[in-house]
């Protein structure tokens, strides 16, 4: 990965990986997390890691189609269940029908950066 990981980090990261809380990452949870931090620093994974705590309301480690709407209602931000479905469907790479914290990330970061990307397009 070309990047120095302190052992309090690494700890984090698997734990946030280990979507099947084996204590271990899969092949699958090692490719994930290993895209995520070609994306975004540590310091931020931290910080969006709150972020996915407040939405993952029944503590599994994934966000649902009924976590996501109950938040965004919280938020002001009324979706309609297809609108949640067609969100996490979206970001669902393992097709599991759910959102995890990598999954989260990516998404999260792809729309920073599609938002990035209009904002220097108007300035253009």
């Amino acid at each position: 990965l070309n990047k120095k990981i302190s052992k309090s980090d690494l700890k984090f990261l698997i734990t946030c990986a280990d979507k099947d809380e084996t204590g271990k990452m899969d092949l699958y949870e090692f490719s994930l997390m290993a895209s995520v931090l070609h994306l975004i620093s540590i310091d931020e994974l931290h910080s969006l890691r709150e972020v996915f705590t407040t939405f993952d309301l029944d503590g599994d480690g994934s966000i649902d189609v009924k976590e996501l709407g109950r938040c965004m209602e919280k938020l002001g931000e009324e979706m309609t269940v297809k609108e949640c479905e067609a969100l996490i469907s979206g970001a669902d790479k393992d097709q599991d029908g759910e959102m995890s914290f990598f999954e989260f990330v990516v998404m999260v970061k792809q729309e920073t950066m599609m938002e990035e990307m209009s904002e220097h397009e108007k300035e253009l």
